[in-house]
């Protein structure tokens, strides 16, 4: 899967204000910020991006994905 597949596949799925995602076809690293993660810790906004992912991660399609995930005042603040 090329990084921008992956970047829209999110993007379906989840209303994002801003989304970086690289890789290299199973590795990605990713950059999510969106308010849909008001009030949730870590674990849980995690949670929300997997969730988009369905079975793209128990397939092995994307075998791995390291993430930030940031309201949008978390990352205007950065």
């Amino acid at each position: 899967m090329h990084p921008d597949e992956l970047k829209q596949w999110i993007l379906n799925h989840l209303n994002c204000d801003y989304i970086e995602v690289s890789g290299d076809g199973r590795h990605f690293d990713a950059v999510i910020v969106s308010d849909k993660f008001l009030g949730l810790n870590t674990l849980k906004r995690q949670q929300c991006v997997y969730a988009c992912l369905g079975d793209k991660i128990s397939s092995g399609e994307v075998h791995a994905l390291t993430m930030k995930t940031l309201t949008n005042n978390e990352w205007q603040k950065k």
